[in-house]
């Protein structure tokens, strides 16, 4: 599918007009839909710094759009389209023909572009959700002696039905929680140089129909001390002017 943009910069004498194809590239691949999208450009006039000045910022020159470019210029609109076909819609419990947490599965076979629009066709089915959370975060950590040790993790669900509770715990640790993510901070003080502690943190994730997973991690601290801030010929020769 090919979206093709028209315009003109204003010059000093006339206007350069231009043009910009955006060439989105549907497919299926593994049951899923696929879609790339390509640039393609030029000009009515022989102005070829303007045409590379085009290029440098859309990112034209070897047919990949720039991260900087703007948004339905790094995704076409038939890419857009495609991105919102469902892979898999979780089935709410109360609609559910038995009181398990179930999923719908999409299996795609086909893409075609008509003058409708986009068509995708294939197959589906019901199966049972994989539910499990995950831990995101640091699990090593450095803390200087002498210092508390804070952190962050993040909770991650899968399967699981929003809107989502997280019930975090951290054994010997004070914890934080907005929302989903957890601030956690233990007391570390009495660590030394070289010495590490572990910690255990657990998390359980329950979503909008009462199911739920749960998971645990370790987290090591090690008091290391911090390397100092001066450059090293500072750090030898501390009387230098320029260390000062």
């Amino acid at each position: 599918m090919t979206t093709t943009i028209d315009g003109f910069y204003d010059g000093p004498l006339s206007d350069t007009g231009f043009w910009i194809d955006v060439r989105d590239h549907l497919g299926v691949t593994n049951g899923d839909i696929t879609c790339t999208t390509t640039l393609d450009s030029g000009h009515d006039t022989t102005l070829d710094t303007i045409a590379a000045a085009i290029g440098a910022i859309f990112g034209l020159g070897d047919g990949a759009p720039d991260p900087s470019a703007p948004s339905f210029l790094r995704v076409g609109p038939a890419c857009q389209a495609a991105a919102a076909a469902p892979s898999q819609i979780l089935i709410p419990k109360n609609l559910a023909p038995v009181p398990l947490p179930l999923k719908e599965v999409f299996t795609y076979s086909r893409a075609a572009v008509s003058g409708s629009g986009i068509v995708m066709g294939g197959t589906h089915e019901t199966a049972l959700r994989e539910l499990r959370a995950v831990i995101s975060g640091q699990y090593r950590l450095e803390v200087a002696p002498g210092q508390m040790t804070s952190a962050q993790f993040f909770a991650l669900p899968f399967d699981l039905r929003a809107p989502l509770r997280a019930t975090w715990s951290a054994p010997g640790g004070v914890v934080s929680v907005v929302g989903t993510t957890a601030f956690i901070t233990w007391d570390s003080r009495s660590l030394r140089v070289g010495q590490s502690a572990t910690y255990n943190i657990a998390l359980t994730i329950t979503d909008a129909d009462g199911f739920s997973a749960s998971t645990s991690a370790t987290i090591r601290v090690t008091a290391k001390t911090p390397p100092p801030d001066d450059p090293p010929t500072c750090q030898k020769k501390p009387t230098l002017p320029q260390c000062r």
